[in-house]
């Protein structure tokens, strides 16, 4: 769904009018990337499952935690969840509009992607509260706003690549 919003972005970029036909053609054109890269965000969701699951090893579910028990479980999920959608979120801000857009592997989209975040620290926080913010409006209207919310995040997804990755492969 992502390459098909991003191919519709490059679309009206480059003047013409867009095509679903060509949707398709360019996210199967790099399906290979595409799985890569799913398959290794699989590898991240499950470690981070199993480090999520270790947090209950410290907070044992039959224990009477009281308030102070609850809130530093509550600090140390948090603090672990947030580990793994930063390394998440820098992996995937600009990876899949620049494997669509160059070609490139899934390794050096990701790679490139971190070097985004690293050099554009203040604004890629801004974008990742944004999309957090987002998405807890799709979710509080049961799931209906995200078929306004999850095009507007694929169109700047595709704008924040353009501006940020500069034509020879490097983070700006």
């Amino acid at each position: 769904m992502a390459f098909g919003l991003y191919s519709i972005s490059r679309q009206l970029e480059q003047g013409r009018e867009p095509r679903l036909g060509v949707c398709w053609s360019e996210s199967r054109n790099h399906l290979r990337n595409e799985l890569l890269f799913a398959l290794v965000m699989l590898v991240v969701l499950l470690v981070w499952a199993r480090a999520a699951s270790m947090v209950h090893v410290f907070f044992p579910v039959g224990e009477e935690l009281g308030l102070i028990g609850w809130l530093q479980f509550l600090a140390v999920g948090s603090a672990v969840g947030s580990i793994f959608a930063t390394i998440v979120f820098a992996a995937s801000v600009v990876a899949l509009p620049m494997m669509l857009d160059r070609n490139t592997d899934a390794i050096t989209s990701a790679l490139t992607s971190v070097g985004a975040v690293i050099n554009n620290k203040g604004v890629m926080l801004l974008w990742a509260l944004l999309i957090v913010g987002l998405t807890l409006i799709g979710f509080a209207t049961a799931y209906l706003a995200f078929a306004i919310i999850l095009p507007v995040i694929g169109h700047a997804t595709w704008h924040a690549y353009r501006e940020t990755v500069r034509d020879t492969g490097s983070a700006s």
